[in-house]
């Protein structure tokens, strides 16, 4: 009779914890850390949706989102704007973002592939302020001074988790998507700011 009770006690919790397992709201698939439904996409109709989906494209490794942000003829990412290789125009930092994103293997033998990433963009409390760049004064530019949290694991064993003082300077501009007949903002420049540890 003990003997057959302990059999249905681990039953019993052998059970809760695979169901607990299987219920957990975590992230699976494509969906957004913390909950069961699908990433809010949004229109890019204002100029935080930029920041917002960017987010969401980091989180879910998505490069056709991620695409979708990044300006077709102005964009540039500088992670060391001080220093020459430290800019990466589009097609640089599409074909490092789409590596990055489909966990390839690194070129550098130090490093293997990434096996995960987060960027937290604090961008609902940022301020937009209008920029005039020289040769688009007839187009809207806004750039706001976001902080962010950015971490990434690689194979075997490397994590970076960015300083908590984190700063990048976000450009967008507005644009007219053709095939939604519509105004829409694309991201132009984003320009990390550096840390301390």
């Amino acid at each position: 009779m003990i003997r057959r009770l302990l059999h249905i006690t681990l039953a019993l919790i052998l059970i809760s914890s695979l169901t607990s397992c299987i219920l957990d709201p975590k992230k699976s698939g494509g969906d957004t850390p913390g909950t069961s439904k699908p990433p809010d996409w949004k229109d890019l109709t204002e100029n935080w949706h930029v920041l917002h989906n960017l987010e969401l494209a980091y989180i879910n490794r998505d490069i056709v989102r991620y695409r979708e942000l990044v300006d077709i003829d102005e964009y540039v990412f500088s992670f060391a704007p001080d220093e020459p290789e430290g800019n990466w125009p589009r097609e640089t930092d599409d074909q490092a973002t789409s590596n990055m994103f489909s966990g390839k293997e690194s070129n550098d033998p130090r490093y293997g592939k990434i096996v995960g990433i987060n960027l937290e963009l604090q961008f609902e409390s940022a301020t937009w302020t209008q920029v005039i760049e020289p040769g688009h004064e007839s187009e809207l530019w806004m750039e706001a001074v976001v902080n962010y949290i950015y971490d990434f694991s690689v194979e075997p064993n490397f994590n970076f988790i960015n300083g908590t003082d984190a700063k990048a300077v976000f450009t967008v501009r507005q644009v007219f998507d053709a095939a939604d007949n519509r105004l829409e903002w694309r991201l132009v420049r984003w320009r990390d700011m550096g840390f301390t540890q």
